[in-house]
């Protein structure tokens, strides 16, 4: 009958509840001494930790204690019939719905670690019959910031600039946040920004239309570059749903053996969701054109369906803002 409650009593790190304090009969049920001595073991260790704990954690604890309570004291066949696998389904449960990015796992499962993929910058290119500016960005970091810089800054002194930037994610994996945030500030207003110390950002340089490309490769701070253009009407997004991992993710052990991955997330950064980001235009991302092949041949843009979408609307939207001036110009004045 104890079986469920001890389980959720020993994860969440539960004192011993009241309502089991107002029941001397339950105590009486179970005279084992060994059993009594672990059971006041874990409750000295637990009203320590209660000791530390939120208001909050306190609140759940008790109401998720009160409730488990009456449902053994009312409907003991619906605690019975529960297993070992059924109560880890409920804490798994539990901690989903918090719609944090963590974690829940079995003991003993292997989780990846995250390498840096130590992408080289790419150099930019004009496509589609020098339209449209492509920048490929496969990780952010220092080297990549640089060469996105020089380029958003050579951009922005032709005297015909491209109609469109398309900014490819579709294969950018990494947790480097200041080289992000960098980058953001090359399309943004300052003001629009994350308020960060320590960390000088650089002054918006380009402002055309962007779209940005996005897949389920498309992880950590290539998902939060995405939202705080989006967020702040920097660009549209086109292709698929995003990994849903913008932070890093710290593995804890818990006492059971089994694991927690908890996100690692920075300050200046908590408002931003650790869900998966799904974009309003949805377009299959991948296959995704090799870079090479689009840099060396003419007409290669074709065979990426997901670019080839971003191409055409940056192109309708030219033709409807060009279209939109010429009728302003010739409408005629009001006299005065």
């Amino acid at each position: 009958m104890k079986r469920l409650f001890s389980s959720i009593v020993f994860f969440l790190s539960l004192a011993v509840s009241a309502a089991d304090d107002d029941n001397p009969a339950a105590d009486q049920e179970n005279t084992d001494q060994p059993a009594a001595v672990e059971k006041t073991e874990q409750k000295n260790g637990t009203d320590e930790m209660l000791g530390k704990a939120t208001p909050f954690r306190k609140d759940v604890l008790f109401k998720v204690n009160e409730a488990i309570s009456e449902i053994e004291k009312n409907c003991p066949s619906a605690i019975n019939k529960f297993s070992a696998q059924d109560q880890e389904k409920i804490i798994k449960s539990l901690i989903s719905s918090m719609n944090s990015g963590m974690e829940y796992l079995p003991a003993n499962t292997a989780v990846p670690e995250d390498v840096k993929k130590r992408a080289k910058p790419l150099p930019s290119i004009i496509i589609s019959a020098q339209k449209i500016l492509y920048l490929r960005l496969d990780e952010f970091n220092a080297e990549t910031y640089a060469k996105l810089k020089d380029d958003c800054t050579n951009t922005s002194k032709l005297a015909n600039k491209p109609v469109g930037l398309i900014i490819d994610l579709r294969d950018c994996q990494g947790f480097d946040y200041e080289s992000c945030l960098k980058s953001v500030a090359l399309f943004c207003a300052p003001e629009k920004l994350p308020k960060t110390e320590n960390l000088e950002l650089p002054i918006r340089i380009l402002n055309i239309p962007v779209m940005v490309l996005v897949g389920n490769k498309t992880k950590g701070d290539g998902e939060i570059f995405t939202r705080l253009m989006l967020e702040n009407g920097q660009c549209l997004v086109s292709g698929g749903g995003t990994a849903g991992s913008p932070f890093k993710k710290v593995k804890v052990v818990l006492k059971s053996g089994n694991i927690l991955l908890i996100p690692a997330v920075p300050e200046c950064l908590s408002s931003i969701p650790t869900s998966q980001l799904i974009p309003a235009l949805n377009v299959v991302p991948y296959p995704q054109v090799e870079y090479e092949k689009l840099s060396a041949t003419a007409g290669s843009e074709d065979t990426d369906k997901c670019l080839l979408r971003a191409i055409d609307l940056l192109i309708s939207l030219e033709a409807l803002h060009r279209e939109q001036k010429k009728r302003s110009n010739e409408t005629p004045k009001k006299s005065k």
